[in-house]
């Protein structure tokens, strides 16, 4: 079970220090301007200080999972406007934060972008394959909507993309708060 956090590397320590979790995931890595990744639309991926925080974990005996995407901000599968260069923004967060898996919260007008959608299944399939080849393991989960009769259509042909794609999706984070009073807030 990971706990989300976004706020800084030393609000991970402490929630670790405080409740003994060894398991984040940090939220969310969006375009810093253009196709960039960044966390949060304004702190390098590379950031000594969240590099510190995440290895501090691992020596603990925990990880982390970084999430895409979010309510907010520009989501990289729209703000890279081919297969290639998303691709490589991807690999960039993964290679320098050393991960193993990977989320993608698809919400708001990203799930319903037939064109963002196709790119970033297909980025995704090709680095699976890239890290299969290579002896390492991508998994990759989405969190989407959902409603009190299940997916909806968007979130239902996000998936078929990536099926189309042969992208093993490990699972799907369901977005239950949404319910509220019956409506989806997306």
């Amino acid at each position: 079970p990971y706990v989300e956090t976004w706020n800084s590397p030393s609000a991970m320590a402490s929630a670790r220090s405080a409740t003994g979790n060894k398991y984040f995931t940090l939220a969310f890595v969006i375009s810093g301007g253009g196709c960039n990744a960044t966390f949060n639309g304004n702190t390098s991926i590379a950031d000594a200080g969240w590099s510190s925080a995440i290895n501090s974990l691992r020596a603990a005996g925990g990880d982390v999972i970084a999430s895409f995407g979010g309510a907010s901000g520009t989501e990289l599968g729209q703000a890279c406007g081919d297969v290639g260069s998303l691709e490589n923004q991807y690999k960039y967060v993964i290679d320098t934060l050393n991960l193993t898996r990977v989320d993608f919260d698809i919400e708001g007008a990203p799930v319903a972008d037939a064109a963002s959608i196709d790119r970033r299944n297909t980025a995704l399939a090709a680095l699976q394959q890239q890290y299969a080849a290579a002896g390492k393991t991508l998994a990759v989960d989405y969190t989407l909507a959902v409603d009190p009769t299940g997916l909806p259509q968007d979130q239902i042909n996000l998936l078929n993309n990536a099926k189309s794609h042969n992208l093993n999706v490990n699972l799907v984070n369901i977005m239950t708060m949404d319910f509220g009073d019956g409506q989806n807030a997306l």
